[in-house]
């Protein structure tokens, strides 16, 4: 029986691998808009052909996420270095994180994530006021 949460881990990974290589390769250009179920919560990963948005709706999603996916941020942060691409986390329109090769995490990540994600304090801070 397929399992009806949505992709793997593994899964996941692998298109946002796939579209990021689209996306570099030469006289190619890639757009995609990617919905990817993760832990309960419904990322939105638009325009990969230029710069990289991750879009979670609700910040107790984004914070479930930070909590539980650990390896698999670690993995999405190793894809993104590799691709010499930098991900701006988004909760709503809120702007709370940078993964990636643009990421410099500071004490604030180091305290709070997981020391290699920069968290933008304002942006955690008004998401979390705004939190739906």
């Amino acid at each position: 029986m397929p399992d009806r949460r949505g992709p793997d881990r593994q899964g996941l990974l692998g298109v946002v691998d796939g579209a990021l290589t689209m996306a570099t390769a030469p006289a190619v250009e890639a757009a995609a808009n990617l919905l990817v179920d993760l832990d309960g919560a419904r990322l939105r990963l638009p325009s990969v052909g230029g710069p990289v948005h991750i879009e979670i709706e609700r910040f107790r999603e984004a914070a479930r996420i930070v909590r539980a996916e650990g390896e698999t941020l670690e993995r999405l942060d190793a894809t993104l270095r590799t691709g010499g691409y930098t991900a701006e986390v988004y909760v709503g329109e809120t702007r709370v994180a940078l993964l990636g090769v643009g990421a410099d995490p500071g004490r604030v990540s180091r305290w709070l994530g997981d020391g290699r994600t920069e968290l933008l304090a304002r942006g955690v801070v008004a998401a979390a006021v705004r939190r739906r």
